[in-house]
């Protein structure tokens, strides 16, 4: 069972998102300075979309270790009292 909660990152949307969202923060930051946009703009940019893009992972992050500290162990007691049953039952 607990091996059913181990998946790839490829599998969930959380991760799908803040992948497609760092590569566009990547391509506008790219275009910016291929654009050759004042430095005044690029440094704008960088520093908004940075941030956001920043924190976005710090809360991807901590959601997704929230979650494991409160479901793992939730599911490892569940199969702790299913083998218990069994050997009674």
């Amino acid at each position: 069972m607990i091996q059913s909660l181990e998946k790839s990152p490829l599998k969930s949307k959380k991760f799908l998102a803040l992948a497609m969202m760092m590569m566009l923060t990547a391509g506008v930051i790219l275009c910016s300075v291929f654009y050759r946009v004042g430095s005044d703009v690029l440094n704008t940019a960088i520093t908004i979309l940075g941030g956001t893009c920043g924190a976005s992972c710090a809360s991807y992050i901590g959601a997704q270790a929230h979650v494991d500290g409160r479901v793992r162990p939730a599911m490892i007691e569940t199969e702790v009292i299913e083998v218990e049953v069994e050997r009674k039952g």
